[in-house]
């Protein structure tokens, strides 16, 4: 069954890059606007093709809005045109203005992650260390983390021991160290 996934044109290279593309799979790039399917190449890998063609006239779509569930999981409500489904780790909820709103999160000691978090604003007085949900996480997901304040270190790690950029674990030294943090579905990408 093919998956749709729409993210930043970086964020589709960089699972380009890593090898966790898999044949069949659409990816939107919500920057560029432009729509990839990923294809098996002439080398035996899966790579991504543009798609570029334009699509007229009367066409069918597989989903009208009225589904109760997708992939398994409850939709809760009922989206209207123009809005975005958002998994929220047990069900797909309708993005709504306020949801898209980043969810800031104050970290001011060991800290792990929820799904929902998406920017982690650190302020250490002591080394800590911020610990990246991967349970029921959606490839895709970002976790933007920032050491604003603080003289001490930053250790972030996967909740699983899952890699960041191959390594078992990264760290914010200095004020104002950034990192966001791309989920690929089995390890961390840093962009």
């Amino acid at each position: 069954m093919a998956i749709f996934y729409s993210m930043s044109k970086a964020q589709i290279l960089a699972q380009l890059d890593s090898g966790q593309l898999v044949a069949g799979n659409f990816m939107y790039a919500t920057d560029t606007q432009e729509l990839f399917i990923c294809a098996t190449t002439t080398n035996s890998g899966v790579g991504i093709a543009p798609t570029n063609m334009i699509l007229t006239g009367a066409i069918t779509l597989g989903f009208d809005g009225n589904a109760s569930s997708l992939g398994g999981a409850p939709i809760v409500g009922v989206p209207t045109v123009g809005q975005t489904l958002v998994f929220n780790g047990t069900s797909w909820e309708a993005q709504t203005a306020a949801t898209t709103t980043p969810n800031i999160v104050n970290v001011t000691g060991n800290y792990l992650t929820q799904i929902t978090d998406d920017v982690l604003l650190v302020n250490l007085a002591s080394a800590a260390t911020i610990t990246l949900t991967t349970d029921g996480l959606v490839a895709g997901k970002t976790y933007t983390v920032t050491l604003v304040v603080g003289s001490a270190q930053a250790s972030v790690v996967g909740q699983h021991g899952e890699d960041i950029e191959g390594e078992s674990d990264g760290a914010l030294l200095f004020e104002s160290d950034s990192a966001g943090l791309f989920w690929t579905g089995s390890n961390f990408v840093v962009q």
